[in-house]
């Protein structure tokens, strides 16, 4: 594996790391009725942080430890607060992915990419629509700051 998608993996790895800490403030604030599936999207963020892990240590490569605490994006004091920061964590994560795809050849990386970009901008959405209580759409290209 290149360096250089050892790079883009360790930056994955860090968005993973972040979100992670970030659903059990998001967990602790969200309503009783979101906490399955705030449970549930955490879950998947594990998973996709241990293939990481996987991947790097294959590679030869130290993964990236997690930091102590992270800087979320707004303060989050109640259930609406909880879910708008989810979905702008998950799109940081969308993002993260998409540099991945961006600089990996290997296969199986791309796989991962593809599928945590894919999975990280849908639950962006879901959470965008909880949030407005409509249809909210999706970007035309994830992981791009608009």
């Amino acid at each position: 594996m290149s360096k250089e998608q050892v790079d883009a993996l360790q930056a994955a790895l860090r968005a993973e790391h972040a979100i992670i800490w970030a659903y059990g403030d998001i967990g602790a604030h969200a309503a009783v009725q979101r906490q399955d599936q705030v449970a549930s999207v955490e879950l998947r963020h594990r998973q996709r942080r241990d293939a990481i892990q996987t991947l790097l240590v294959a590679a030869g490569a130290v993964p990236d430890p997690s930091e102590p605490a992270y800087q979320l994006p707004k303060p989050v004091t109640n259930p609406t607060d909880a879910i708008e920061v989810a979905g702008m964590l998950e799109d940081k994560v969308a993002a993260a992915w998409r540099y991945v795809l961006g600089r990996s050849t290997d296969l199986d990386v791309r796989t991962l990419a593809v599928d945590s970009l894919i999975d990280a901008a849908t639950q962006a959405l879901r959470w965008r629509q909880v949030v407005s209580g409509t249809q909210a759409t999706t970007q035309a290209f994830p992981g791009f700051d608009e």
